[in-house]
């Protein structure tokens, strides 16, 4: 029995793996080949014994199948296991008006008496050519109208983008936890808001861009005025004029672009008043603080702010130098 565990540990230290021909004839290559083995065979150990710890550790994973859950159970399931959790959809395509509803907010002038018939008639005058081209009585009725337009033209086209998307299809394979959801419904909201302003933007510079490159002239001759010239005996000559924004210093022409404007505003001089000269540098008698007038009705619109209807006292201008009846009861818009 000694001999035996003798020749057995002898045996163990004087183990060779590496054995070949060049080991049985060197020594030294015979003891390096043996401390190999040794490295060998304690490496395989120590990776034989993490593995196997590895695998005690993990344990085994159990598949459990629940099925049918209610939302309550999938929401609490989805706390507790929110990486390995898979709940197949038993329907993977939807349509959006299923789950989804969209209510847009415009502009408080688009529900408002402002874009009325009704307010629209009272501010129209028949003699309108009677007041200077940029003088707000000439321009408030038409402004207002195009206001109107572009209510209606927006609302409806943000009806039929917000429909279309509707009955679109949400495609998901899996189960969404609520956050998921509303992340995904609110970045799907949030291209239907930006591609549909950039539609309507690019319909609007369309328009202004053909009505500019074909030079038309706009019917209230704010893009260009006749002027009276007197010469030295009193013969009145009439030429037109497109730099009507220059009378005002603002240095710009309607003949090269369409973005002059000026603040609206009532003047006390007429459409045939004239200086010696032919030009008029006539301030007004009181402005209409956040409209303009454009070379164009569109382009005073768009760059008007309408403060003047959040405000009780610009309101009040209106109506003492506009004939509105004192029935008519108007009133500031809420900023909210």
């Amino acid at each position: 029995m000694y001999l035996t565990i003798t020749q057995l540990k002898k045996n163990i230290i004087q183990l060779n793996l590496f054995e070949n021909e060049i080991s049985l004839s060197n020594v030294f290559h015979h003891r390096t080949a043996i401390i190999s083995t040794r490295v060998y065979i304690l490496l395989l150990i120590m990776s034989v014994t993490a593995l196997i710890g590895y695998t005690l550790v993990k344990g085994q994973t159990q598949t459990i199948t629940i099925q049918n859950p209610t939302r309550t159970i999938y929401e609490d399931l989805f706390n507790k296991y929110p990486t390995i959790l898979q709940c197949q959809c038993s329907q993977i395509a939807i349509s959006y008006n299923s789950f989804l509803s969209i209510s847009p907010q415009y502009h408080p002038i688009c529900s408002s008496i402002y874009i009325q018939d009704q307010w629209i008639e009272l501010l129209f005058n028949s003699n309108t050519s009677y007041f200077l081209p940029i003088d707000f009585r000439s321009l408030a009725s038409n402004h207002f109208q195009l206001l109107a337009t572009l209510c209606s033209f927006v609302q409806r086209m943000v009806h039929d983008a917000i429909d279309d998307f509707l009955l679109d299809t949400f495609l998901s394979p899996q189960v969404l936890s609520e956050v998921s959801l509303d992340q995904q419904s609110h970045a799907e909201s949030s291209f239907l808001r930006i591609s549909t302003a950039n539609s309507i933007q690019r319909l609007l510079r369309l328009v202004r861009n053909l009505t500019q490159s074909n030079r038309l002239q706009t019917a209230l001759s704010t893009a260009m005025i006749n002027i009276l010239y007197y010469d030295s005996s009193n013969t009145v000559t009439a030429f037109p004029w497109t730099d009507i924004f220059n009378l005002y210093r603002m240095n710009c022409s309607c003949s090269f672009t369409t973005s002059c404007y000026l603040p609206a505003g009532f003047y006390n001089l007429f459409a045939y008043d004239t200086a010696r000269n032919g030009l008029w540098h006539n301030q007004p008698i009181a402005n209409v603080t956040g409209f303009r007038t454009g070379c164009y009705a569109i382009e005073g619109v768009l760059q008007s702010t309408l403060e003047c209807l959040f405000n009780s006292q610009c309101l009040a201008t209106i109506q003492i130098l506009f004939p509105i009846s004192p029935n008519v009861n108007i009133y500031p818009l809420n900023r909210n």
